[in-house]
């Protein structure tokens, strides 16, 4: 995509226990990251959020809070390296405690856990800790 800023949304859903969905993606080398993608031009950040986590897990999710922004800067984890990514996040929620998501082609693997237990335990995308750092920060 040549030397550009890339402008992309994320979504941290939760489920009704409060655990957080975390998918890995051979597109972030095997590392846990949030549901998102890029918005499309003339998109809403809030309508690319919701029909990302949904293209990505199959789930009608609600629209939270906004949670932020981050980037990831030239990183050498992400499958084309070189790239500059801005996030813009979101907070989302589904009804129901851990539900199966249908997977589409871009993740191979999904967990629900709690958000100090992502931290602690699991190979998280630098954008993708510091999202839940934030989140953590802020209750």
């Amino acid at each position: 995509m040549g030397k550009s800023i890339e402008v992309v949304c994320g979504a941290l859903v939760f489920d009704k226990g409060g655990k957080i969905l975390l998918l890995k993606y051979p597109k972030w080398k095997g590392l846990m990251t949030v549901p998102g993608g890029h918005i499309n031009f003339g998109e809403r950040i809030s309508d690319a959020v919701l029909r990302e986590v949904f293209e990505e897990t199959g789930f009608r999710a609600k629209l939270g809070t906004p949670l932020g922004f981050g980037e990831s800067l030239l990183s050498k984890k992400y499958r084309k390296g070189g790239r500059h990514l801005v996030f813009l996040d979101y907070s989302c929620s589904v009804g129901r405690k851990e539900p199966t998501p249908i997977l589409n082609d871009e993740a191979t693997e999904f967990v629900w856990v709690f958000p100090k237990d992502a931290l602690k335990t699991l190979e998280l995308t630098e954008g993708t800790r510091s999202l839940i750092l934030k989140f953590l920060g802020t209750k």
